[in-house]
């Protein structure tokens, strides 16, 4: 009967290394959530960034031919660079939401690590318990 609190003992520590693993489990899942979530928003304002570039650049074509200025030359190259600057600044938004994807990701390996560490020590330390039962 003296192995009775070993064996209790052990049970509360490999429950305590599952409780710890599943937290870890819904920290990661909210990570990935999050993860989804943002990468919608950026599609969305990409789609959106683009809308509005299309529109900008449309209206300006317009307003050049309604006034008379061809398409050549000095307004042409005005058309390009404005282009090219939408198209930066696109760029510049998936560049940003990659690398918070990235950081998500890193977050999201280290709590996995964690979870399973801490699943192997109750393990460990439930061993250790009832090793001392049987002494």
């Amino acid at each position: 009967m003296a192995a009775a609190p070993f064996v209790i003992k052990a049970l509360m520590e490999l429950m305590q290394g599952a409780a710890e693993n599943r937290k870890a489990n819904q920290a990661r899942s909210g990570l990935r959530r999050g993860e989804r979530e943002m990468m919608e928003d950026t599609r969305a304002r990409v789609e959106g960034l683009r809308f509005r570039g299309d529109q900008f650049l449309a209206q300006k074509k317009v307003n050049f031919l309604k006034n008379g200025v061809q398409l050549a030359g000095s307004p042409l190259i005005a058309l390009a660079e404005d282009e090219k600057r939408i198209k930066e600044e696109i760029s510049a938004v998936e560049r940003a939401a990659e690398a918070e994807a990235s950081q998500s990701k890193k977050a999201r390996r280290q709590l996995r690590r964690s979870g399973r560490l801490a699943l192997l020590g109750g393990g460990i330390a439930a061993a250790g318990s009832l090793s001392k039962a049987k002494d």
